[in-house]
């Protein structure tokens, strides 16, 4: 029984080692999370006709900080929403929401998207997620 449980854990881990979840999401330093936000701006920009200036890579990651800290106070306070009875279950939404807020925006430039937008979507969708 033991040497099943082990090859299966093994099975697992192969599979994980060449799955999609590895190759686009886990990153060995803070300079290759970097690279793909330039990426996913240098696409954005590219693509832009817009005649305003772009804005720079701090107030990219500015504009996601300060979004994420407004998902918090909003998943956390009760008068806004009444179904949050318990702490724990905020949290989880809140955690889940920006997990999925900071990897879409790990893709896409903050100029393409509106992270108001974005934030409102992955509360939602986290909610629904944790429900």
């Amino acid at each position: 029984a033991a040497a099943a449980r082990r090859a299966t854990w093994r099975g697992t881990m192969a599979g994980f080692v060449g799955s999609t979840q590895r190759r686009e999401w886990l990153f060995e330093t803070q300079a290759d999370i970097d690279a793909v936000r330039n990426k996913a701006r240098e696409v954005y920009l590219a693509k832009s006709t817009s005649e305003r200036e772009p804005l720079s890579p701090s107030a990219e990651a500015g504009f996601l900080n300060l979004y994420l800290a407004l998902m918090r106070k909003l998943c956390t306070r009760k008068d806004l929403n009444p179904c949050l009875t318990e702490a724990k279950y905020s949290q989880r939404v809140y955690l889940s929401a920006a997990a999925l807020f900071k990897r879409f925006y790990l893709k896409h430039s903050v100029m393409a998207v509106n992270p108001k937008l974005m934030s409102s979507v992955a509360i939602f969708v986290a909610s629904k997620v944790v429900e």
